[in-house]
């Protein structure tokens, strides 16, 4: 088995031919086709109004941090939008800040026995928990809360709200409309838009 080259190429352009058709073909030149880039899922481009929370729990800036811990809580979330007159957001609130006035590294998990009432417990801890109550319920969510948030409009992509999450290391992202809060977008959110709903 041989090989034919014309002139101008290199040995190493060439490729084996039958003895047969070595006198009847030219070599050619092995080519390689260019791998195409992978379509980028549809999904990414869909707007988030599509896959926000459209029921917002929020607070007032007025509302005690107790109150703002119980409605946490309550509603499975570790973060409150703030708001003023006609839903204009103004802050976050989240359960780091609520620990944070506490000046406690007990974990997110203990909201639920600040907030509870609780039936066992030593004297000294009921004594501590009573302590932790009354600081929340005489502080208020705006001397604790994080101002001007960061925010999406509800016309951005899930792409470009991912990005933020990413960046700016949040776990939501309240939806903001001509200067009202209208939804929120969470990571979990996210992810049920993007994964498939069957394994």
């Amino acid at each position: 088995m041989g090989t034919i080259r014309t002139p101008a190429e290199s040995p190493n352009a060439t490729l084996p031919l039958d003895e047969a058709d070595e006198h009847s073909y030219p070599a050619v030149r092995a080519r390689r086709r260019p791998l195409a880039p992978e379509p980028r899922p549809l999904l990414y481009n869909v707007p988030v109004r599509d896959v926000m929370t459209h029921e917002v729990v929020s607070v007032p800036k007025t509302a005690t941090l107790y109150r703002a811990a119980l409605l946490m809580h309550r509603h499975h979330v570790s973060g409150l939008p703030v708001v003023a007159q006609h839903s204009r957001l103004i802050g976050v609130i989240t359960e780091t800040d609520v620990m944070r006035l506490l000046n406690q590294n007990i974990g997110p998990s203990a909201l639920g026995m600040l907030v509870l009432p609780t039936s066992s417990g030593t004297l000294a801890q009921e004594g501590l928990l009573g302590r932790y109550r009354h600081s929340l319920r005489r502080t208020r969510v705006g001397s604790a809360m994080t101002p001007d948030p960061v925010s999406i409009g509800p016309d951005a992509t899930i792409e470009e709200a991912s990005q933020a999450l990413i960046e700016h290391r949040v776990n939501r992202l309240p939806v903001v409309e001509k200067g009202r809060l209208i939804g929120i977008l969470s990571r979990e959110d996210v992810v049920r838009a993007i994964l498939p709903t069957t394994p």
